[in-house]
């Protein structure tokens, strides 16, 4: 089996993508052919969809998984069989699960406020005031230059984003007064 993985590996590897992304990509399919190997006593090649579908319920039942989660894995038991196992992939054998949408916390200026003014060091309450009023993620931030923000045109060059494209993030001059207000 492990065959078999370092194939899905070698192939994730080959779309271009991180190491991180190699190895969060490969978790499930690790505990998949774990699973063939002790409870099925199979090869991939020789799984049916029924059995498929009893894995992804195995997982959940065991790991207490959350539909977001099962999606991820789904992904990646499609992934190996149309790129490791060569054979045709059908969504209405094994379909992605539906989950609850959620609105994501926003605190309000007061709580800002707050939060911010407890934090001492200038360097850290910069960054964080800079992350605020644009929405920049960690790792955004982490990668910022100084010629990369415009403050006269109110906006910050993000290069090589998430999905490693450059994009804007702007900041609205109340927002950026604001928080550099302390």
């Amino acid at each position: 089996m492990d065959a078999y993985l370092r194939q899905f590996r070698e192939m994730v590897s080959l779309r271009g993508l991180t190491d991180h992304t190699v190895t969060s990509y490969s978790t499930y399919v690790r505990v998949y052919l774990d699973y063939l190997s002790d409870i099925l006593h199979k090869m991939p090649e020789e799984v049916s969809w029924g059995e498929l579908r009893d894995f992804v319920r195995w997982l959940q039942k065991a790991r207490g998984l959350s539909d977001r989660t099962i999606n991820c894995c789904v992904s990646q038991l499609r992934f190996f069989t149309i790129y490791v196992l060569h054979k045709p992939w059908d969504p209405t054998q094994l379909p992605l699960r539906k989950f609850d949408s959620y609105l994501p916390f926003v605190p309000t200026r007061e709580e800002m406020r707050v939060f911010l003014s407890s934090i001492t060091d200038l360097k850290f309450k910069a960054l964080l005031c800079l992350m605020f009023s644009s929405g920049l993620r960690i790792g955004e931030a982490r990668h910022l230059k100084c010629p990369d923000i415009e403050h006269s045109r109110g906006r910050i060059l993000v290069r090589a984003s998430k999905n490693r494209s450059s994009r804007y993030a702007f900041v609205s001059s109340n927002r950026w007064h604001f928080f550099f207000s302390f």
